[in-house]
C-alpha cells in the first residue's frame, strides 16, 4: 500500500452551528495524534498517509479539512 487515508469524523445537531469550529480543531487534533503514532508508520511502512477531518451538521457537511502525512 503506497497511501493511506484516516479519517476522524465529527457530529454536532442541526441547531448547532456554533459548535462546528470547536469540532473541527478536536478532529484535527485528534488526526495529528493519529498520524503522528508510531504503530501507524511501523505497520505500513511504505505508505503516507492523508488525515481527513469530517464535521456533520445533521446530515448536512459543514467542515472538511485535509492533513498530509
Amino acid at each position: 500500500m503506497r497511501h493511506g487515508f484516516v479519517v476522524e469524523l465529527k457530529y454536532v445537531r442541526r441547531d448547532a452551528e456554533a459548535q462546528v469550529a470547536a469540532q473541527a480543531r478536536a478532529a484535527l487534533a485528534q488526526l495529528r495524534g493519529y498520524l503522528a503514532d508510531g504503530r501507524l508508520a511501523r505497520r505500513f511502512p511504505d505508505a503516507k498517509f492523508t488525515g481527513l477531518a469530517l464535521v456533520f451538521r445533521g446530515w448536512e457537511l459543514a467542515h472538511a479539512e485535509q492533513l498530509a502525512e
